[in-house]
């Protein structure tokens, strides 16, 4: 009876590694590469700054500025980063996606949201004309309230799964929900982060991938079909362990022959 509760207690362990594996993930951490940086413009009326044909492009600094303010002229900042997330398995699905932005200062004395927008029309290393290029981008990939920025850490923002780019570059850009939105500042509305100049990596733009891993791969079937490789790994699994409560139970009826 007790070999037979250790057997019990194999097979269990073998259902449960196979599903374990059939149900794995995986996490990636990527860095800024260094054409992150931020484009700028100022002008004297808030119209011709928002929709100003070219900007200026600052990617050499260890911090930069998101967001918008009237000091004098009207000045509206926008940010762009890029990851390279080609690491990821073309077949893996995302699972959750976040971005981490390490605070420098918090200038917002209007609070305002800062949104994640897709930075796709962004060129590498950036130029003056991505500045109205971003100007455009307006559908929202994740967001966070400036009541919230902390400068004392990272600040999270949850990321829409479909930004990642399995097969290259994943290029973001911030904006200032008030800046897409067009209200004209009458005082400081902006945060500041550090960038990938900064010294080392520990406060550098980050993004944090989750998604299920190569055992998720789906196997061609005939004709056409397809079946998901879990459900192999998991119909593989139940076969050996139906093997195995088989051999125990012919051991165990053989031996109890035997004692007769």
């Amino acid at each position: 009876m007790r070999r037979l509760i250790v057997s019990l207690g194999l097979a269990l362990t073998l259902i449960i590694t196979f599903v374990s594996l059939a149900f794995a993930s995986s996490q990636e951490s990527f860095y800024s590469l260094p054409d992150d940086g931020t484009l700028g413009c100022e002008r004297s009326t808030y119209l011709e700054t928002h929709n100003r044909s070219e900007g200026i492009v600052y990617d050499s600094q260890t911090y930069f500025d998101v967001g918008q303010w009237k000091v004098g002229g009207y000045t509206i900042m926008r940010a762009g980063l890029f990851f390279d997330t080609s690491s990821i398995p073309d077949d893996a699905t995302i699972d959750c996606v976040e971005l981490f932005l390490y605070g420098y200062g918090d200038h917002s004395n209007i609070d305002f949201e800062i949104r994640v927008v897709s930075g796709e029309s962004l060129s590498r290393p950036m130029s003056t004309s991505n500045y109205h290029d971003l100007s455009g981008e307006t559908s929202v990939l994740g967001s966070m309230h400036t009541s919230e920025w902390t400068i004392l850490g990272y600040n999270t923002i949850e990321i829409d799964s479909t930004a990642v780019n399995k097969a290259g570059v994943t290029k973001l850009a911030l904006r200032s929900q008030r800046d897409i939105d067009s209200v004209i500042p009458s005082e400081l509305e902006y945060v500041e982060f550090y960038m990938s100049e900064q010294k080392g990596v520990d406060k550098d733009p980050m993004l944090v991938v989750a998604y299920s891993n190569s055992h998720h791969r789906e196997i061609a079937t005939a004709p056409g079909g397809q079946v998901d490789g879990k459900i192999i790994i998991v119909i593989a699994g139940v076969l050996v362990v139906i093997l195995v409560a088989f051999a125990i139970f012919r051991i165990q009826r053989r031996r109890s022959l035997e004692r007769r």
